[in-house]
């Protein structure tokens, strides 16, 4: 009996601190776990779990030294019971009640450690915004689904998500209720995707959607459902918001390894395509948009000699009074032909302009050539309404003289200044606001037309509209696609069109396919429009073509050029 009583003491104190020691080695394991995975400061996470460990140690010291005196009481009970005192059998009970009450407080902290470590576990893989999994959690399901993939069959598909001008938000009506926006927002991409794929937030306003045992054909239905969806308006806290959301969609291929990162990687590339596009789309990659690849090295290469080459055309686009059919436009777009791959379309080397910076080169030659053919077909059909629409980049807009290489071309060309419009994009202007309404008004000064290109993908804002010296506004296509069909569109067709017919500023709708379209845009009275129903973008002789039989048809069509 003496022996097994002073054993007792010593196998109970090794438990509580071995499961101290465990609750420790969990906590700090998810704390590192978290930190590293997610690829952020290790602090935080490791001081929530050497404060719960602190915790655990704490109440185990207590419990330890009540257990201490407890067990030493009973032991001496039993020792004097042992030797023939009847009256230790009290105190004995007595001490075996204080371990008794010991025991069911220690079986309640242990429930409590155990409730801790669950919730430190949650919190290692949850983001505390929005209660999505966070970076850590998505990277870890993202490993396994590629390493299951070849078992399971089908591929892996990862789809990066951005919110475009998110900041314009956070700047405006402050973090507060960009926090907000973000959390309704997950609600509604969870919702879209639904419970079967996983939906992360990995910072800021990037979110990630993991899609395993899929094709190609599901993947681009999601994506598309995700754009079209996060269009709809957002309430949040007083207020109606408008984003939009640019997708990069990157997927695995079948006997192809690859890699979470290498995927990661590639659907950001893609989503980085998606911006420089226009926003509010997705854009699956392609190894061609890599810029660190061989192909994309020389085409980079090519594109810096291509105006010196001759490379570089324009094709013209015409732009149609609604109401009558006439042809009352045009609007400029350049097209690179390679002398070895042939036309390269401009969404594959746009955005590579842009961010290597030989855009502003590139946007002076078509302004030069657009002017320039411009002013020539003038000569020869005078009695055409030639009014010629160029997009000006963000980077050239921001050009300190912007105004004087305008004014420039005007002058050597002879175009009539009223007949070239400038198509400026939202984002160009937003981010400093008061600078480029300064410098809208001086090309405005200059008789030039005004556009802003894409409306409704943007900040689109009453609160600055009204301040610019504007002539038109080009609805963007993707509000153009379902109109009388789908409701939400054609509700922001409508609204684009009140608002600019309020401010007495023209609206051309961009994209029309289908005399259903065309309809539905006269009877909201817009005046202006363009897209395959009219005809596709033409090179300059075949455009030129189109002239002289539209030309012919007008009266008194005699007195056309040569």
């Amino acid at each position: 009996m003496p022996n097994r009583t002073r054993s007792f003491r010593p196998s109970l104190a090794a438990v509580l601190y071995g499961l101290a020691a465990l609750s420790t080695a969990a906590a700090v394991g998810f704390a590192l776990l978290a930190s590293s995975s997610a690829e952020t400061a290790a602090g935080p996470a490791i001081a929530t779990a050497l404060c719960a460990s602190a915790f655990v140690f704490a109440s185990v010291r207590v419990v330890g030294r009540r257990v201490a005196r407890g067990s030493q009481s009973l032991r001496l009970a039993l020792d004097a019971f042992a030797t023939g005192d009847m009256g230790a059998r009290a105190d004995a009970r007595s001490g075996v009640r204080e371990i008794d009450a010991l025991a069911e407080s220690f079986n309640s902290m242990a429930g409590r450690v155990a409730q801790s470590t669950r919730r430190l576990a949650h919190e290692a893989f949850h983001d505390t915004l929005t209660g999505l999994p966070n970076r850590a959690y998505f990277m870890s399901r993202f490993r396994a689904a590629l390493a299951e993939s070849p078992i399971k069959g089908g591929c892996v598909a990862v789809l990066c998500l951005d919110l475009d001008r998110f900041k314009v938000i956070n700047d405006t009506l402050g973090h507060a209720v960009g926090d907000e926006l973000l959390s309704v927002l997950a609600i509604r991409l969870a919702s879209i995707v639904g419970p079967e794929r996983i939906v992360a937030r990995l910072g800021g306003d990037e979110f990630t959607v993991l899609m395993d045992q899929t094709g190609e054909g599901e993947v681009a239905a999601t994506a598309q459902r995700i754009v079209e969806a996060l269009r709809r308006s957002f309430n949040v806290a007083g207020h109606e918001l408008f984003v939009t959301v640019s997708v990069g969609v990157a997927m695995s291929q079948r006997g192809v390894s690859s890699s979470a990162n290498d995927l990661l990687r590639k659907a950001d590339i893609a989503l980085y395509r998606a911006k420089g596009d226009g926003a509010s789309r997705f854009v699956v990659f392609r190894p061609e948009l890599d810029a660190h690849s061989p192909d994309s090295l020389e085409l980079e290469s090519g594109l810096r000699r291509a105006i010196d080459r001759g490379e570089l055309v324009l094709h013209y686009q015409p732009e149609i009074e609604l109401a009558t059919g006439d042809m009352i436009g045009m609007e400029a777009l350049v097209r690179w032909q390679h002398g070895q791959r042939g036309l390269i379309s401009p969404a594959q080397f746009i955005p590579m302009a842009e961010e290597t910076g030989e855009i502003v080169r590139i946007g002076q030659w078509v302004l030069d050539e657009a002017c320039r053919q411009t002013a020539e077909l003038l000569r020869r059909f005078p009695d055409m309404p030639l009014c010629v629409a160029v997009n000006v980049s963000a980077r050239e807009f921001r050009q300190p003289d912007i105004v004087r290489r305008v004014a420039s071309v005007l002058a050597i060309t002879g175009l009539p200044p009223h007949l070239l419009e400038l198509e400026i994009t939202e984002s160009a202007v937003i981010d400093d606001l008061n600078g480029a309404i300064d410098t809208l008004n001086r090309l405005r000064d200059l008789g030039v037309r005004l556009a802003i290109d894409d409306f409704g993908t943007g900040y689109s804002s009453l609160s600055y509209l009204h301040r610019m010296p504007l002539t038109t506004l080009k609805i963007d296509r993707s509000f153009i696609k379902d109109v009388g069909t789908d409701r939400t569109p054609s509700a922001v067709a409508r609204a684009i069109v009140d608002v600019a017919d309020a401010l007495g500023i023209e609206v051309v709708a961009e994209g029309i396919e289908t005399k259903e379209q065309l309809n539905y845009l006269r009877m909201l009275r817009c005046k202006r429009g363009q897209g395959f129903l009219f005809s596709k973008p033409l090179d300059l002789d075949s455009f030129t073509r189109l002239i002289e039989h539209r030309a012919s048809r007008r009266p008194g069509a005699g007195a056309t050029a040569a």
